[in-house]
């Protein structure tokens, strides 16, 4: 189990998956750094640190340190799980009563840094954080970079 988890407030937060099926990955347990930049429409975007601890556990499984989409009162699936190298792709759709969300992501793991890319498409709902007074829920870019601070205290 995490210990802690990142919570990106935009509307879609980000959470870590918990294990499916997917091999160990090549990052270092402890204390990491993860900067997300959130890209909600033209001219908008904002920028998120925040600081994750990943323990012995988490490595075990790529699918328990790649973002995700996962808010309050949504089911999400994760499907088409790849673990290449250091390179894990997926795909996720969530749904809700009110809205649903469907998209794609990349992340590239080292010992003692990561980038990952997330693209989403939400349909139904409000529209993303930041966006104009009357748009549409719409897509959603994601660029993500991560490392590793120390242990986890």
């Amino acid at each position: 189990m995490m210990t802690k988890a990142l919570a990106v407030a935009v509307p879609l937060a980000l959470l870590f998956a918990l294990p499916a099926n997917a091999a160990g990955v090549n990052m270092k347990p402890g204390l990491w750094e993860v900067v997300a930049v959130i890209d909600t429409g033209p001219n908008v975007k904002r920028t998120v640190t925040s600081r994750i601890c990943y323990n012995a556990d988490d490595m075990k499984d790529a699918i328990r340190v790649v973002p995700h989409q996962q808010e309050l009162g949504m089911k999400c699936e994760i499907s088409d799980f790849k673990n290449q190298g250091d390179t894990s792709t997926w795909k996720e759709s969530c749904t809700s009563k009110t809205q649903s969300v469907v998209g794609t992501g990349t992340m590239t793991m080292k010992p003692d840094s990561f980038t990952a890319s997330l693209s989403v498409d939400q349909k139904g709902g409000a529209a993303p954080k930041g966006s104009k007074a009357g748009e549409k829920p719409g897509k959603v870019q994601e660029s993500l970079t991560g490392k590793y601070i120390s242990d986890c205290k």
